[in-house]
């Protein structure tokens, strides 16, 4: 993440963390989508395995991988 998004994250994140929790006490998460954009050499090699590891442990999460060089 660019320095401008890790200080974005660090300001939003209890927001963030605030919804995630209402959005599961009132099951409003069984439609939860994950979207990732990355670059297709690091899509690839090293997050795909790594996604489907996360997929089987949340099999209620869509997983979207998007690959692009734009940050």
């Amino acid at each position: 993440m660019t320095r401008a998004a890790q200080a974005y994250l660090g300001e939003t994140g209890p927001a963030l963390e605030i919804i995630v929790s209402a959005t599961t006490k009132y099951g409003l998460a069984d439609h939860t989508v994950l979207r990732v954009n990355a670059v297709a050499t690091f899509a690839l090699r090293w997050l795909s395995p790594k996604l489907a590891k996360f997929h089987e442990q949340h099999l209620s999460v869509k997983l979207r991988l998007e690959t692009s060089n734009e940050p």
